[in-house]
């Protein structure tokens, strides 16, 4: 909240680079004061300002889009979430989680359907499937075009494979430290953070707003708050470092009893 209150401080526009559906970002993006996004992979993009939208997948990946969906809701298992308009979303079930499907089998059906315009991209929690031809470098310069802010300098955030398309693109970059890819990315010049996650995020906005280190009155104004209710406790501690959260718990006399009991 502090990071973007901060870019919003300083005038600059936000638009979201992201893997969840455009519904999603449209919520996110009002909620946030956006003025648009790319969603599924850059397979869409959206300007808030028109509220106009423009899908980048082609009617040939389309269409085995479609195919290989139908393929993959015949194997006994395999789930897909129909909130994704634009790409595919598959997992099972393991453990009582969601899981990525096996990707020799992904593979495996595409190659006997005869889809040649698909690729397939694993995360820890389902198998995403995209049209060959987009990404996040394309939907960032799709949605410049569609906002009309061709040649604007533009300063990409990210912390993922998928972002390095958005970086060979973006002006410049910035990473938290839990970067994945992170070779790669620091031959694309992009700045990894020392902090990881939303810390690491801060980090990477306050060098963006003020390369220098210093501080004006309306980084002041933007300090986190220090309210006492529950909701800032909880986001407080999702900021904090995995090990220092385990210490305050075993720290506490009420932690230990839970235990005990």
């Amino acid at each position: 909240i502090e990071a973007i209150s901060l870019l919003h401080a300083h005038g600059m526009a936000i638009a979201l680079n992201s893997a969840r559906t455009l519904g999603e970002l449209r919520e996110y993006s009002r909620a946030y004061g956006c003025v648009g996004g790319v969603a599924e992979y850059g397979s869409v993009v959206w300007d808030a300002v028109t509220d106009r939208t423009e899908v980048l997948v082609t009617p040939e990946s389309r269409e085995q889009l479609e195919r290989l969906a139908k393929g993959l809701r015949r194997i006994p298992g395999v789930f897909l979430n129909d909130r994704y308009q634009h790409s595919l979303r598959a997992y099972s079930y393991e453990r009582g989680r969601t899981v990525p499907l096996p990707t020799a089998l992904v593979r495996g059906l595409a190659a006997d359907l005869g889809l040649d315009r698909l690729r397939a991209h694993q995360t820890n929690l389902d198998t995403t499937v995209l049209a060959g031809e987009v990404d996040k470098g394309n939907g960032l310069l799709s949605l410049l075009a569609l906002a009309g802010a061709h040649g604007v300098e533009t300063i990409a955030i990210g912390d993922s494979e998928p972002d390095l398309a958005m970086f060979r693109v973006a002006s410049r970059s910035f990473a938290p430290s839990q970067m994945s890819a992170r070779a790669v990315a620091c031959q694309l010049g992009c700045r990894i953070a020392s902090r990881s996650y939303q810390p690491g995020f801060l980090s990477a906005v306050r060098t963006i707003v003020h390369p220098r280190g210093e501080k004006c009155p309306r980084c002041q104004a933007c300090r986190g708050p220090h309210g006492d209710g529950l909701f800032w406790k909880t986001l407080e501690a999702a900021d904090r470092h995995p090990f220092r959260s385990l210490l305050r718990a075993l720290a506490d006399p009420l932690a230990l009893q839970a235990f005990q009991r």
